[in-house]
């Protein structure tokens, strides 16, 4: 398990001094004492917002701060969520990575499943703990000037933010600053604070000012080659050298573009696997315990999310379930508000990882997040 210091920033989480409204909620550690980058963090997460201040529809974005002096890295985990009236927000955390060694630990874990836990805590726990591995993505490096504008894509934008940044890395350059996700119109403010943009436009204005700047696609990065140390090269070496350039560059191109290809696929087979496995979890699930709660208190808005949740068990378990998983594609959304109305009348119980609500909140969530990445890879949203 690999556990960090970190920064907040929500508006669900209870703090002296801001109550549940937009700002830092948590800064441990070595953080504590960081106002630097205190500052960065929250101007990271003022570019997230569109210009009504919305902002939805990601489900998961990656990003990174560069310190403006000394080394170490803040990587930006942002995650859909509720905010505590279970209208739909989003939270940032901000993970310190001191040295390389502690990013390259992050960036082969997945630390949206650990931002979904710490989400599930009552006050901010004391680090950020991080426990699922996931496989090092091949490294990509930008050939062009920045800063760079990209659409933002719920399945391959998280990927490409970890390449880049390995990439980086391999190659003992700056670590680029990287703005994970924004609805925004402000790009000509973030093109200054950061090298890489990714845009999520949610509405006309944003659209056309995310047209007048974006990037190419297909000429912005490039795989990591490794370069082999050697004498320079011959005159004549150069000239063949230049002229290979064109159809290297188109070579390129087309690996990079089959590595996307082939990590969907493999995503897609893989979260087919975990929809198996969570079915399974949710299964084992006794709905006598939620009955057993709801029976115990006099709660209209308790007994109706046990309700719910019995009838989503109920859904899921059902034989049509059985012979497929790409049922999860259409699946109406799970856990959501009854799990939010469970955690906003037994906090204490979410902080148990073994109590009743928690366990069936956790298997419907972890469930829910893998439905989502089945529905970016066959290309489906929901309209509801």
């Amino acid at each position: 398990m690999l556990t960090l210091d970190y920064f907040v920033y929500d508006n669900r989480t209870w703090t002296p001094g801001i109550g549940r409204d937009w700002g830092i909620k948590a800064a441990t550690g070595a953080l504590a004492g960081r106002d630097d980058l205190r500052w960065l963090f929250e101007r990271y997460c003022a570019l997230l917002s569109g210009d009504r201040g919305h902002l939805g529809g990601f489900g998961q974005a990656l990003g990174g701060i560069r310190p403006r002096s000394g080394s170490g890295y803040l990587l930006c985990v942002t995650v859909e969520t509720s905010d505590s009236f279970g209208r739909p927000s989003w939270a940032v955390y901000g993970l310190w990575c001191p040295d390389a060694q502690t990013l390259e630990s992050i960036l082969a874990a997945d630390a949206f499943d650990a931002a979904q836990a710490a989400l599930r805590f009552a006050s901010p726990p004391a680090s950020f703990a991080v426990r699922a591995p996931l496989a090092l993505p091949a490294p990509l490096r930008l050939i062009v000037s920045v800063p760079v504008f990209r659409r933002f894509d719920a399945h391959a934008t998280p990927a490409e933010v970890r390449a880049l940044l390995l990439g980086a890395m391999r190659q003992h350059r700056d670590l680029p600053a990287i703005l994970g996700v924004t609805a925004s119109s402000r790009l000509t403010a973030a093109g200054e604070e950061f090298d890489v943009v990714y845009c999520h436009p949610l509405d006309e204005r944003a659209e056309q000012v995310f047209e007048q700047v974006r990037s190419e696609d297909d000429a912005v990065f490039e795989l990591l080659r490794e370069v082999t140390p050697g004498a320079a090269p011959d005159a004549g070496k150069s000239r063949r050298s230049r002229a290979a350039r064109p159809a290297l560059a188109v070579g390129l191109a087309l690996a990079a573009t089959l590595v996307v290809l082939k990590s969907s696929i493999v995503q897609r087979e893989l979260a087919l696997r975990d929809v198996a496995a969570q079915v399974a979890a949710i299964r084992a699930l006794d709905p006598r315990e939620l009955r057993s709660l709801a029976d115990r208190v006099d709660d209209r808005g308790v007994r109706e999310a046990c309700a719910v949740l019995i009838d989503q068990w109920q859904r899921i378990t059902g034989p049509s379930v059985a012979g497929s998983a790409d049922w999860a594609v259409d699946a109406q959304p799970l856990g959501g508000q009854p799990c939010h109305v469970l955690q906003m009348a037994y906090p204490a119980d979410f902080d148990d990882r073994d109590s009743t609500v928690r366990r069936w909140c956790d298997s419907f969530e972890k469930l829910e997040r893998t439905a989502k990445t089945l529905r970016s890879a066959s290309g489906k949203t929901r309209s509801s």
